[in-house]
């Protein structure tokens, strides 16, 4: 039986070992990788492209038993594996072109990362490091897919977000905080997640107390959702929940008041029920935060 909490080693758990099947390394056909091969990429790009060639070495060691090289360089040669952005190709976009070289690019930092994956994923289906001769150019489905933390209130480790960064999860789910010590640790956990080129967006869980037509709503609300776009510059936006932005609403179909204190009422609580002044409140907000970090996303679920 598994132990309690051994679930937490498979989530960071990034590369699986000896995945390479000698029956498909004998067998298929194609530019096959060996030792004498390196991992080639420019001196000048940041840490989210770093990450990714030092993970693909590691996948390499790990997964493929081979033990590749890791080097800077400006040109793909032969018997190489060159990583650089290539912001010619359409947004979302990434490609692998393999010959007697293999050359993996994205628009962006993120999507370059993604290419490393893509290849990854290749040799993990041929198990073998092996891949057929192609030129292909692939797009991320998603603009934004996000996660909360599989750790419950704890934070995620840097391996469990490499992990959820080949799952194509573009983006964690964080809380915020006007407390500027609590903010200081979300942060940290904002600049992990930027690292592997995930964004982050606050979920926030806010007793909504004031109706925005309310005498002293904007600074009542700035205090809270405006102190955490302050305390939290980098987080990229953030999202409403239903039920966990309620407020109290004036449209007398609903309680007025929040989902707990609505039990026993046959109306429905505000959040949970379509009210007519909810796009009023969340576009409120939305100016709340928009005076603080005016480039930040306001997603509604």
């Amino acid at each position: 039986m598994e132990k309690p909490f051994e679930f937490e080693k498979l989530m960071e758990q990034v590369h699986k070992p000896n995945r390479v099947n000698p029956e498909a390394l004998a067998t298929l056909e194609g530019t096959q990788i060996t030792n004498e091969w390196k991992i080639v990429y420019p001196g000048n790009v940041g840490t989210v492209i770093r990450n990714a060639v030092t993970d693909l070495q590691d996948y390499f060691a790990v997964s493929m038993n081979l033990q590749l090289e890791l080097t800077n360089g400006t040109e793909p040669a032969p018997k190489t594996i060159f990583v650089c952005e290539d912001n010619t190709l359409g947004e979302r976009n990434f490609r692998l072109q393999v010959s007697d070289r293999i050359i993996l690019t994205g628009a962006d930092p993120r999507h370059t990362a993604q290419s490393c994956f893509a290849l990854e994923d290749e040799l993990n289906l041929n198990e073998a490091p092996i891949i057929a001769p192609c030129d292909s150019t692939r797009h991320m489905r998603f603009s934004f897919r996000t996660i909360f933390s599989g750790y419950g209130r704890s934070p995620m480790s840097d391996a469990n977000l490499n992990m959820l960064a080949h799952a194509g999860i573009t983006a964690i789910a964080t809380g915020g905080s006007p407390e500027p010590e609590k903010a200081a640790k979300i942060n940290e956990l904002i600049d992990r997640a930027a690292a592997y080129g995930m964004e982050a967006y606050c979920i926030p869980h806010y007793k909504n107390t004031m109706h925005p037509d309310d005498e002293g709503a904007f600074e009542f609300y700035d205090a809270y959702y405006g102190q955490i776009a302050r305390n939290s510059p980098n987080l990229k936006g953030f999202v409403f929940v239903g039920e966990a932005c309620e407020f109290p609403s004036k449209d007398e179909r609903t309680t007025g008041k929040p989902w707990r204190e609505s039990l026993e009422d046959e109306k429905s609580s505000p959040g949970w029920f379509p009210c007519r002044d909810y796009p009023q409140f969340i576009s409120f907000l939305r100016d709340v935060i928009r005076a603080n970090t005016p480039d930040a996303d306001i997603i509604f679920w």
